[in-house]
């Protein structure tokens, strides 16, 4: 807070009152809301500086977002940076989530990317999909029902048919603690969720070439 009593963020759970709070309030706003919920674009855009954080409020990714709020100015360019086109990449993606809204948004994202996405709904249907078709990269959810990612992961590795397959955890800790287990598992990185579009291209920018599907 200034010395003069105004705050430094405002944070709220009402999509509908941002309309009021904006033009009395020039502070960075953060708005708490149900994954899948957010507010379209050109509305963000109205009402910058804006970010849009998911329940639950897993505390890693909390402390993320505060720390791109609070420091505008210094992620300002990369933010605009990240909204400029970027090269499509006709990958085969293996998104394995089994929430219907995180799949939706997941698969949206990675299509406008350029990328055919095929879902499996836990660790079981992976490993099926592997047996049945290439993939150039696997999103995998930690925590699902039937199977979970930590042993799907540990069995696409013991079977030493995928050795060069990308695996990339999709997991709302990203505690030191979490990747070290995501590791041991064979998991080749992580991406906290609820993740950004700009943090998605980076795992892509990573782990897939642009050449597009064999």
């Amino acid at each position: 807070m200034d010395l003069d009593g105004s705050p430094d963020l405002v944070i709220t759970d009402c999509p509908e009152c941002l309309f009021a709070i904006r033009p009395t309030t020039p502070v960075p706003i953060l708005l708490v809301t149900a994954y899948g919920n957010f507010m379209p674009g050109e509305q963000v855009a109205a009402l910058a500086p804006l970010q849009q954080q998911a329940r639950p409020l897993a505390r890693n990714a909390l402390y993320h977002t505060l720390r791109r709020i609070l420091g505008q100015e210094e992620t300002g360019l990369k933010d605009t940076q990240a909204l400029e086109p970027t090269a499509p990449r006709l990958a085969r993606v293996l998104l394995v989530e089994d929430n219907p809204v995180n799949q939706l948004v997941a698969k949206g994202i990675l299509g406008k990317l350029g990328c055919e996405v095929i879902i499996s709904s836990h660790g079981g249907e992976a490993l099926e999909q592997l047996e049945q078709s290439h993939f150039d990269l696997v999103l995998m959810d930690c925590n699902m029902p039937v199977m979970d990612g930590y042993e799907a992961s540990r069995q696409i590795r013991s079977s030493g048919r995928w050795p060069n397959l990308p695996i990339v955890a999709l997991t709302a800790n990203a505690m030191p603690d979490e990747r070290e287990r995501c590791k041991a598992a064979g998991m080749n990185d992580y991406l906290a969720k609820p993740f950004r579009r700009a943090e998605l291209v980076s795992i892509l920018d990573q782990w897939i070439p642009i050449t597009g599907i064999d």
